[in-house]
């Protein structure tokens, strides 16, 4: 059984996402299928993905993390990372989403 990682906050048109633990392709589909339902109940303004308690992430996260960009592209919402730690950045600057993606460490 896959425990719960995910955690919703919502302040002011922006919905913040706080991901825990992981994301690999053993909890990235139920991930997915919570995220977007999230984002399709309510139009937001902007969504930030809060890595700061991810400790790791595989290829399948990345594919994760660059299709929600993708889909809030298209709706027109702004999609930012925060507070990813030292390893998790450096995964995703390998994987270039810091090009597309903007990352922030906001604290």
């Amino acid at each position: 059984m896959i425990k719960d990682n995910l955690v919703f906050a919502f302040e002011k048109g922006t919905l913040r996402i706080f991901i825990i633990g992981e994301i690999n392709h053993h909890n990235v589909a139920e991930m997915r299928e919570k995220i977007d339902k999230k984002i399709r109940e309510s139009s937001f303004e902007k969504v930030v993905l809060d890595l700061s308690k991810l400790k790791f992430v595989d290829s399948s996260g990345m594919g994760f993390i660059i299709g929600r960009n993708r889909a809030l592209q298209e709706m027109g919402t702004e999609f930012v990372i925060e507070n990813p730690n030292t390893d998790v950045l450096k995964l995703l600057k390998c994987a270039g989403v810091d090009r597309i993606i903007k990352i922030v460490d906001s604290k």
